[in-house]
C-alpha cells in the first residue's frame, strides 16, 4: 500500500513533464508576449489551448483507473457487508484462497439465500443520532481522533508547504522571464526540480525502509525533523538566504513524504474500524478541510 501511495511522486513528475512539453509545443506563439498583460492574439489562443491540453492529459489516468474500478470484482467484505450477498462472499473468499480472481457460486442457492436472509440482513440506515451516540464514548472517539486527526494535521503541513512552491521557485530563479514562454518554461522546470529533489526520493525511501526502521520510528523521527525544519524556515526566512531556503524546502519535502506514507497503517485502520459510508464521508472531510485551512493561512 505504501508503494501505491508513493506513485503520487511519479504522477507529479508526469504532470510537470506534460506541462513542459506543451509549453515547448506552443513556443512560437508564447514568445510574442512579454507578460500576461500583453498576451493577446496568438499568445492568448495558445495559452487557452495549453491549459485545456494539460487538463485533458490529466483526465487520462483517471479514465484508466475508472475502467479498472468498474470492472474489477468487489472484495468479499463489500459483497457481504454492503451487497448482503453471503453466498457470493463465501465463494469469493474460497476463490481468493485458491488463487482465482472471483468465485462462481450456484445461482439458485445464491438467490434463495438472499431471499431467506433479506429480513435478517436488513440493517437500518445510519443517522446523526447513531453517530453522536457511538462517538460520544471515548473508546470510539479516540479512534476517530487518532485516524482522522493525525491525517488532518499532517495534510495542513503538506498543503501548506505546496502552497509556498511559487515562493521557492522565485527564490531559486525559476520564476519570471522575458517572455510568457520563458515564464511557463521556468515554472515547469522548477517544479520538476523540486519533485525530483525532494518528493520522489522521500516517497521511495519510505517504501524501502518501512520494514527495516519500522513505521513508528520513521513517523516520530521524520516529524521531529520536520518540526525543526519548519521552525527554521518560519523564524529565519529572511536570514538563511535563497540557497538556504531552497535546501530547507527540499529537505522538508523529503521528510514530509518520507514520514507521511508511514501513516498507511492509520489509513488501513480506518478501513477496518469505520463502516464504508462513514469512512467515505470522513475521508472526504479529512482531505478537504486541511487544504482550505492551509489556503486560509497562506492568504492571511
Amino acid at each position: 500500500m505504501a508503494a501505491v501511495f508513493a506513485m503520487q511522486g511519479f504522477g507529479q513528475f508526469t504532470a510537470g513533464l506534460v506541462t513542459l512539453i506543451v509549453t515547448a509545443g506552443f513556443k512560437e506563439s508564447l514568445i510574442t508576449a512579454s507578460s500576461a498583460s500583453t498576451c493577446s492574439g496568438v499568445c492568448q489562443l495558445a495559452a487557452d489551448k495549453m491549459w485545456r491540453t494539460v487538463i485533458g492529459f490529466g483526465a487520462v489516468p483517471g479514465c484508466i483507473a475508472l475502467y479498472y474500478r468498474l470492472t474489477i470484482p468487489e472484495t468479499p467484505r463489500y459483497t457481504f457487508d454492503v451487497a448482503r450477498d453471503v453466498v457470493k462472499a463465501g465463494s469469493d473468499i474460497k476463490a481468493y484462497v485458491a488463487g482465482k480472481p472471483e468465485g462462481v457460486p450456484n445461482e439458485v442457492v445464491r438467490v434463495q439465500a438472499m431471499q431467506d436472509n433479506r429480513d435478517r440482513l436488513d440493517i437500518p440506515e445510519a443517522s446523526w443520532n447513531d453517530f453522536f451516540r457511538h462517538y460520544s464514548k471515548w473508546k470510539y472517539a479516540k479512534t476517530l481522533l487518532g485516524t482522522a486527526g493525525s491525517w488532518f494535521l499532517l495534510d495542513v503541513a503538506f498543503y501548506g508547504l505546496s502552497l509556498n512552491t511559487p515562493v521557492i521557485l522565485h527564490q531559486i530563479g525559476f520564476s519570471g522571464g522575458s517572455t510568457v514562454y520563458r515564464q511557463f518554461y521556468n515554472t515547469a522546470v522548477g517544479n520538476l526540480v523540486l519533485v525530483c529533489a525532494g518528493a520522489i526520493p522521500g516517497y521511495w525511501f519510505s517504501v524501502a525502509l518501512v520494514d527495516t526502521l519500522g513505521r513508528k520510528t520513521i513517523q516520530i523521527g521524520g516529524f521531529a525533523i520536520l518540526t525543526v525544519l519548519f521552525c527554521i524556515i518560519g523564524f529565519g526566512f529572511n536570514k538563511v538566504g535563497n540557497k538556504g531556503i531552497f535546501a530547507l524546502y527540499v529537505i522538508s519535502e523529503f521528510f514530509l513524504n518520507f514520514g507521511k506514507f508511514c501513516f498507511v497503517p492509520e489509513e488501513k485502520a480506518a478501513h477496518k474500524v469505520f463502516p464504508r459510508p462513514e469512512y467515505d464521508n470522513l475521508h472526504c472531510t479529512r482531505r478537504m478541510l486541511p487544504h482550505q485551512v492551509s489556503l486560509y493561512f497562506s492568504r492571511a
